[in-house]
């Protein structure tokens, strides 16, 4: 990579360094900053990576390191299953020293819930696990003695010794403070050390939950009783819910009610594995409170298809995506992409906004099929699930926006043509 010298000078620069390190202190971490805690990691690390090494100077790149573990602990969530993996393997002490406002189990299940193949979780749960136990950081200034033999000081041995006397079964957090109060070889450790190994051992205990179980699974669970009554379950335990979760779960619960639809109610739902995977993602997006409109563009920039279509259906459900989408200019880009590809420059001047129903048809048809890579008739199949939504919701001019056709059972976008330097539906 060329840097021109002004540039070269302030990446390379151990006065950048502390800038950096103010900043991911002060905001980044205090106000668990993810995004700008990604963006670092993504687009700044690297040009000072290539700036230093350039440099030749590998002190202050591993300084640097530390503070990519950093913001990627707080940025867990987007991480790649083998940025996780490297966190587990080199960024544990970095972990251990995370501020009380960064939040680890949030993350960490929040990181699973994408993955919708449950066995899959446990999967990359054990090779985190091997990963901590495998972690040759240095935990401790006094190695463990185990019958007169030094282990070592490495947070993997302590970490196999722990296992080694409490087993591979869940230990419940009583009995992993009497391990560090009681333990004769954990008395060598500092205070500080010791509050490390409990924050280690709670992440261990982490990787150990089964999530095809009720008592392991990493979401909470909407479920109604027999006697009407909604509860959540979360590790196995049941509570009531409050009155604004209530109104959503109840929306949610009732997606199931669907009507049917030009008598093509089963290819409207899609198979059970689809909806299924579908809902999921659109409980996790109540049950953890997430932006819509972030939950949205996020699954639309990793192309994952079902999650973005749970979000645009809570979105068309609540009566909140036309403001959603008019509020923020990535999706103006969208439309405006969509019409130079189609139609002609005097038609590209009609637009008017987006939430006009000829430029929704525009953008969804970009959003599933441009950016999504989903095949004409089933991106029109999703659409015409929204259109119902919308209908519902008493947005009654985007009916017709997609067609059924029983006789190929399959839905269809209506065509938009062009007549006069104007836009309608054919």
């Amino acid at each position: 990579m060329h840097f021109t010298s002004e540039q070269f000078q302030f990446l390379s620069s151990a006065d950048t360094l502390k800038l950096i390190e103010s900043e991911l202190r002060n905001n980044v971490e205090r106000y668990n900053a993810a995004k700008d805690a990604r963006w670092f990691v993504t687009q700044l690390f690297p040009k000072i990576h290539d700036a230093l090494t350039q440099q030749g100077n590998n002190g202050l790149l591993q300084q640097y390191q530390e503070i990519v573990h950093h913001c990627n602990w707080i940025s867990f969530i987007m991480l790649t299953e083998d940025e996780t993996l490297e966190l587990f393997a080199h960024g544990l002490i970095t972990m251990t020293q995370l501020s009380d406002n960064i939040e680890l189990d949030p993350k960490l299940r929040g990181r699973l819930v994408a993955i919708t193949d449950h066995a899959y979780r446990n999967t990359l749960k054990k090779k985190w696990q091997n990963a901590m136990l495998s972690n040759t950081e240095t935990l401790s200034r006094q190695p463990l003695v185990v019958n007169q033999e030094n282990r070592g000081t490495s947070i993997g041995v302590w970490l196999r010794f722990y296992l080694s006397q409490k087993g591979y079964d869940l230990v419940d957090p009583i009995e992993r403070q009497q391990f560090i109060l009681a333990s004769p070889q954990v008395r060598v450790l500092s205070e500080t050390e010791k509050q490390q190994l409990l924050k280690l051992i709670e992440v261990l205990e982490f990787t150990k939950r089964d999530s095809t179980k009720p008592e392991g699974v990493e979401e909470t669970i909407l479920f109604r009783k027999e006697s009407g009554e909604v509860v959540s379950i979360k590790d196995n335990v049941a509570e009531p819910i409050n009155e604004r979760m209530l109104r959503q779960a109840e929306e949610f619960l009732a997606l199931e009610q669907q009507d049917k639809v030009l008598g093509m109610k089963e290819i409207f739902l899609g198979d059970e594995q689809e909806r299924g995977k579908i809902r999921q993602f659109q409980l996790n997006m109540i049950q953890q409170n997430l932006p819509l409109k972030d939950a949205l563009l996020n699954a639309i920039q990793h192309e994952e298809p079902l999650r973005a279509h749970a979000a645009l259906k809570l979105l068309s459900q609540k009566g909140t995506l036309m403001n959603v989408v008019s509020a923020d200019p990535q999706f103006e880009t969208m439309v405006r992409e969509g019409l130079s590809k189609r139609f002609s420059e005097t038609a590209q001047l009609a637009f008017h906004g987006v939430t006009d129903p000829i430029m929704m048809s525009v953008l969804l048809q970009e959003i599933y099929q441009t950016h999504l890579q989903l095949g004409k008739t089933q991106s029109a199949r999703f659409a015409a699930q929204l259109e119902a939504l919308l209908v519902k919701s008493g947005a009654a001019a985007f009916r017709g926006m997609v067609y059924a056709d029983p006789d190929k059972n399959a839905f269809f976008w209506t065509p938009i043509v062009e007549e006069n330097g104007r836009l309608k539906f054919s």
